[in-house]
């Protein structure tokens, strides 16, 4: 068993694949653990596999796998499934992960049996506690990013990332792992993305607010059918939810 797999969702990503996995690959090295960077190519238009194939024959701990386009959703489980590790951590293909950000989740969750998923701080966000994230407290902010989260294996016997949803859906998952397992969010600065994106208005999916929007929303509707929150917690994380929106919006028409 390997101490770590690392599953990257693919999809036209040429210009960015290689910065990724170089960062990923620094830090296992640096972190002296054995490894397999599992790279899902989600039926790319462009020339990301032939990319991987070269990538991989130079380092053979990097596993290209190819899929029909699908969506990340379905090429993280996909990856996920073959998945080898102690430990799964994921990234985005166009995200890079800052030197020592991997040792000192994997210590983390090391020296905390009981913790099962750590995430960390992404981009801009400079959070400087470490604690573990109520359901109370991911209503008001999304702590969880796919691209800074590590976790034990078995999450994945119980939870997969689903694939009906095409907005919000990495929130879901995360919410599954919490109605289990105990998760922490670390205080270090883990990752940015490669063209320094904003987080919404841009291009891709993140400029599609009102679906990301009803993403949200369903999510705290189906924590709160689950009983996780109450009615009073349901009702103001709505409201909440829809007055960043409208910020988001007025951000990017201006930006427009």
């Amino acid at each position: 068993m390997k101490d770590i797999s690392i599953v990257i969702p693919a999809y036209n990503a040429s210009e960015t694949i290689k910065a990724c996995i170089d960062s990923v690959v620094k830090n296992v090295k640096d972190a002296n653990l054995s490894y397999e960077i599992i790279v899902v190519d989600d039926g790319s238009k462009d020339n990301t596999l032939e990319l991987l194939q070269k990538m991989a024959k130079k380092n053979k701990n990097i596993i290209p796998v190819t899929q029909k386009n699908a969506g990340p959703s379905a090429a993280r489980n996909n990856g996920m499934k073959k998945a080898s590790g102690k430990y799964i951590a994921l990234n985005d293909s166009d995200d890079i992960w800052f030197e020592g950000k991997l040792k000192q989740q994997f210590d983390y969750l090391e020296q905390n049996p009981d913790v099962a998923l750590v995430c960390s701080n992404y981009g801009k966000l400079n959070i400087t506690d470490t604690f573990e994230i109520t359901y109370k407290q991911e209503m008001f902010h999304n702590y969880f990013s796919p691209q800074t989260s590590v976790f034990r294996r078995e999450v994945i016997q119980d939870f997969i990332f689903n694939e009906k949803m095409k907005y919000s859906e990495d929130m879901r998952f995360f919410l599954d792992v919490m109605s289990k397992y105990k998760c922490v969010f670390h205080s270090v600065l883990s990752t940015k993305n490669y063209f320094d994106k904003a987080t919404f208005g841009s291009s891709g999916l993140s400029s599609h607010l009102w679906e990301m929007e009803k993403g949200e929303l369903s999510n705290i509707k189906y924590v709160f059918k689950k009983g996780k929150i109450g009615l009073g917690i349901f009702i103001s994380a709505s409201i909440y939810s829809f007055i960043k929106f409208l910020g988001r919006c007025l951000i990017s028409a201006i930006r427009k």
